[in-house]
């Protein structure tokens, strides 16, 4: 990347884009790698605050300033008026991941917050990681954390094309074939190993109803840079989507009964609460009166 860093003035690259903005090709590879490398840079791409949207606005034009130095980005796909917006977008997405390793490389299950934060990289800035560490330990973030691992703990199968993004995948794919392939296909290709075979039985089921359908002659048609085809019928939607859409609303039918009845309970210990304060006061109010009657 210290290339790109390091390119005259007057040479720019032109950043390889689909029709939907995203980078693809060896260029677009190249641009991706090369943002990411802000990440490691505390003056361009801190560390804290820990949401994007809340990065000072000018960490983000001094990013701006050097990508608009060295890059090309088409204006007849992205405008130039949305293009800093663009690139701030995947920067953020970025830096996410960046954050999300460090995590797992530091911030290991059981460890003490002297530890973690002895086990600063060499690039991290002292005072930012330190901010991050007392993030990662508050009570708040921990249960967040601890709410994700159990989310995770329910997805079996796992993308397989690692760093490269589907896009970059799918624009592989049609430099091969000669056309733009869509979602189905896509899967296919993300969830299966090196070898072609799928990561699950489960994605194997997948895939051969997504291919029976297929074979059918409903698939989509398009040119290489229209990027991953899709339509909201198509057989990715008719299989993939269709699943979860099942699987979602049994998940949220569950969920509205637990808040029901968490309702309930709440409804009943303040019932309670109330009828315990209401019975002391009248029991205070009748000793009262009864003693200013024994006065009297």
């Amino acid at each position: 990347m210290q290339r790109i860093w390091s390119l005259p003035a007057n040479l720019k690259i032109e950043c390889e884009l689909n029709v939907r903005g995203q980078p693809i090709g060896e260029s677009g590879q190249t641009f991706t790698r090369w943002l990411g490398t802000f990440c490691l840079s505390h003056a361009l791409c801190p560390l804290v605050p820990v949401a994007w949207t809340r990065v000072p606005h000018k960490n983000k034009v001094d990013c701006w300033i050097e990508i608009e130095k060295r890059w090309i980005i088409d204006p007849e796909i992205i405008q130039p008026a949305n293009q800093m917006n663009w690139a701030m977008h995947l920067l953020g997405e970025l830096r996410r991941n960046r954050r999300t390793k460090l995590k797992k490389k530091c911030y290991l299950q059981g460890a003490l917050k002297e530890e973690v934060i002895g086990k600063i990289p060499e690039w991290a800035d002292e005072q930012q990681y330190a901010a991050l560490v007392d993030y990662l330990f508050s009570p708040t973030t921990k249960t967040l954390i601890d709410t994700n691992k159990r989310s995770h703990g329910f997805q079996k199968d796992i993308a397989r094309s690692g760093p490269i993004s589907f896009a970059q995948t799918a624009d592989k794919m049609a430099k091969e074939s000669g056309h733009a392939v869509e979602r189905a296909t896509l899967f296919a290709k993300v969830y299966s190993t090196k070898d072609g075979s799928p990561v699950s039985n489960a994605v194997k089921e997948k895939i051969d109803k997504m291919t029976e359908i297929l074979n059918k002659g409903c698939s989509l048609h398009g040119k290489r840079r229209e990027g991953i085809l899709w339509a909201k019928d198509d057989v990715f939607a008719q299989v993939i989507v269709a699943e979860l859409f099942g699987r979602r609303h049994k998940e949220e039918v569950v969920e509205i009964h637990a808040k029901h009845k968490e309702q309930i309970a709440e409804a009943l210990v303040e019932a309670k609460r109330q009828s315990d304060a209401q019975h002391k006061e009248q029991m205070a109010e009748a000793l009262a009166e009864a003693k200013r009657q024994s006065d009297a």
